[in-house]
């Protein structure tokens, strides 16, 4: 081979080399295997990083099954402070009876969970604390003074049977009721049936009637559980509803709707109800 051909060989395996050199290289603009991670994703409207915040309850608060004692059998069915009563026919003339229940289950509840009592000691509590006969009566009288049972049970034209409320009315408890739970979960206002009668009822032995077939649903008021264990003694009140309004009375979006009356005989207007010298809350009825 010639010395230029030979120089031409050498100057071809010198450029190849050079070549494969650089390919080994990476350039400026080749990707890095491992690029630095970009900015976070800004937080869309659902929240950050696209979770949607948790849903803001609708709806009655608290809801009514919640706040309704169950129809069942024995102590399972008693009335609750704080709760809604439907008045069954066996509860028939008997306020009593129905006071004397509520004192029961708030006094078993104030044993269990202020006193630490068990099951049996928290009963045997529960059964003497109720047995007081001038405590039944006015925890009567705390029931019938409520204002939301006033607006639609109460009437000044009762008989014996019915004790005399502060208030000068008193319930009679009889089956001529509207159906006031059903209408309460069909986000109805309840309706007055009973006719509210006179001041004068009394003195004329005046009977008042109502239009209904139903048993009242009576709310009993809620009674406050630490005042009980500790001062052996009933204090209306037992707390606060989420919208903070007092368990003295039902939850605002009871209270709300309002009470049809059906009668023409009760003041109507947005106006207190119940009795002076316990807990009042203005109720509308329409």
């Amino acid at each position: 081979m010639s010395d230029k051909n030979q120089k031409a060989g050498l100057a071809i395996a010198i450029g190849i080399l050079f070549i494969l050199g650089l390919a080994g290289k990476k350039t400026e603009t080749e990707p890095e295997d491992d690029p630095e991670p970009g900015p976070e994703p800004t937080p869309g409207p659902s929240g950050p990083g696209g979770i949607a915040p948790v849903p803001t309850p609708t709806g009655p608060n608290p809801p009514l099954d919640e706040i309704v004692t169950p129809d069942l059998p024995g102590k399972n069915g008693w009335p609750e402070p704080g709760k809604f009563y439907a008045v069954r026919g066996s509860d028939n003339q008997s306020m009593l009876r129905i006071a004397s229940r509520s004192l029961f289950n708030g006094a078993y509840q104030a044993a269990k969970q202020i006193g630490g009592l068990s099951d049996l000691d928290a009963e045997s509590f529960a059964e003497s604390f109720r047995s007081n006969a001038t405590r039944q009566a006015n925890f009567v009288n705390d029931i019938q003074c409520e204002s939301w049972n006033d607006a639609i049970y109460s009437t000044y034209g009762f008989g014996n049977k019915a004790q005399k409320s502060p208030s000068g009315r008193a319930m009679r408890l009889l089956p001529q009721h509207a159906p006031n739970l059903q209408r309460l979960k069909n986000g109805q206002a309840p309706q007055r049936r009973q006719n509210y009668g006179q001041k004068t009822d009394q003195a004329n032995n005046k009977k008042r009637s109502g239009s209904g077939s139903t048993h009242e649903l009576l709310y009993i008021p809620g009674i406050d559980l630490d005042v009980l264990w500790n001062q052996n003694r009933v204090e209306v009140g037992g707390g606060t509803w989420p919208d903070g309004t007092s368990k003295a009375n039902p939850p605002k979006w009871i209270l709300d709707l309002g009470v049809k009356d059906l009668t023409g005989s009760i003041p109507k207007g947005y106006i207190l109800r119940g009795c002076p010298g316990r807990p009042q809350v203005k109720v509308r009825v329409s």
